[in-house]
């Protein structure tokens, strides 16, 4: 946010605080998030102190000693790239109690001035809309930039937030970076994101006892995933994930293959961080040149996660993703048998959560209408076995309630 959209978000901030009609427009979920706290009697400035929460500190990080380890050595791995000295880390429980705080002594010190320490619940109530309580609330990542806080008491600070999910998609932590106003930067939430991602994969591995140095390669290719400034999100992977083990399971596969699967339909789109977001985020059809460039994500995935210690297996379902079964794909012209399973079987979930999604420039499709689509292009584009088990697996619920 420049500083004329600073002054202008502050100008709807004291229109909104005064009782006045917002005038200036601002974020739709920032105008919510001031409502709910207008609502709940939140302060404008300063914290109800009285009403904040807390908890026995070590029994929550006794609760919490999981995702403490798996979430440690990823904060101070991110702090090798942010500015350690002017940024605060905050690692919070699913229901929003702090549990670990690392970072910038003078603001740590700003914060304990608010009684807001480590064992304390944040929600909107006491201080009004923060990252940690938005990300538990929305389900998503979230930021909150100087004045689109409600409280004054944190309008020059900065706010990133991402929820840590589960093997079970469940909320189990949120990790927030806070920064000065005058330290923004674009591509802070991205790095929460990838880091969030790296914790989770962390906390999957830990609990399966597979161990994981803490620098591994995998931070290190989230790190260059920052590099490229853009900010990735984890809702249409995960459903991905979720159509691709239930064909995986009816098909019977066995363990490491399932284990594969999961991780090249997690990982699938990560080479769209190396597209501009003008493209990604492009509210109407793409013009040829821009297809063109979205068509360099699987490449550029897979050149990526070569320099992780993951599988072949995984690297190509990533790379092949977007092959057709009848050689018309992108970007090797791969076809049947000379594609993986795990690519074709990413292939056809991939088109489906697509086509159930809704999107910028069109409606989503009914299941119906996705099945149709499928049906139709069985053979061409889909292989069309895979299809067929796509299709048993949508009527059997059960599958889809076993976690990832």
């Amino acid at each position: 946010m420049n500083g004329n959209d600073l002054k202008r978000t502050f100008l709807a901030w004291k229109e909104f605080t005064s009782g006045q009609k917002v005038s200036i427009t601002v974020r739709e979920t920032v105008l919510k998030a001031w409502q709910r706290c207008e609502e709940l009697g939140a302060p404008i400035d300063g914290l109800n102190v009285q009403q904040l929460l807390t908890k026995d500190l070590n029994g929550l990080k006794d609760n919490n000693r999981e995702l403490i380890k798996a979430a440690k050595p990823l904060m101070k791995q991110l702090f090798s790239q942010i500015d350690y000295s002017k940024s605060l880390l905050i690692l919070a429980d699913s229901e929003g109690y702090l549990i670990e705080i690392a970072g910038n002594q003078e603001m740590q010190e700003h914060l304990n001035e608010l009684d807001i320490t480590e064992g304390v619940q944040v929600s909107e109530v006491e201080m009004g809309n923060n990252c940690v309580d938005c990300s538990i609330r929305l389900q998503k990542p979230i930021k909150i930039e100087g004045p689109e806080h409600y409280n004054r008491s944190f309008h020059n600070w900065n706010c990133y937030g991402s929820p840590i999910h589960n093997d079970d998609n469940q909320i189990e932590g949120v990790l927030s970076l806070i920064t000065p106003l005058s330290n923004s930067n674009s591509y802070s939430l991205g790095l929460i994101i990838s880091t969030t991602k790296a914790i989770e994969n962390q906390l999957i591995l830990n609990r399966r006892k597979l161990v994981v140095d803490s620098n591994s390669n995998l931070v290190d290719t989230f790190s260059k995933i920052i590099e490229l400034k853009h900010l990735y999100t984890s809702k249409h992977s995960k459903d991905v994930a979720m159509y691709s083990k239930a064909i995986g399971i009816e098909l019977g596969l066995d363990e490491k293959s399932m284990y594969n699967l999961r991780y090249a339909a997690l990982l699938h789109d990560i080479g769209k961080v190396g597209i501009s977001d003008n493209i990604l985020n492009k509210p109407t059809s793409l013009t040829d040149q821009e297809y063109k460039e979205v068509q360099k994500h699987p490449i550029i995935g897979a050149n990526l996660l070569k320099q992780v210690d993951l599988s072949d297996e995984i690297i190509l379902g990533v790379r092949h993703h977007h092959e057709y079964f009848n050689g018309n794909g992108y970007p090797d012209k791969l076809q049947g048998s000379e594609l993986s399973i795990i690519a074709r079987i990413i292939a056809v979930a991939d088109a489906f959560e697509a086509m159930t999604s809704k999107r910028p420039y069109r409606n989503p499709f009914s299941k119906n209408e996705a099945v149709c689509e499928l049906k139709a292009c069985a053979g061409s584009q889909f292989d069309p076995e895979l299809v067929k088990v796509f299709i048993k697996a949508l009527d059997n619920k059960d599958i889809f309630n076993i976690a990832l």
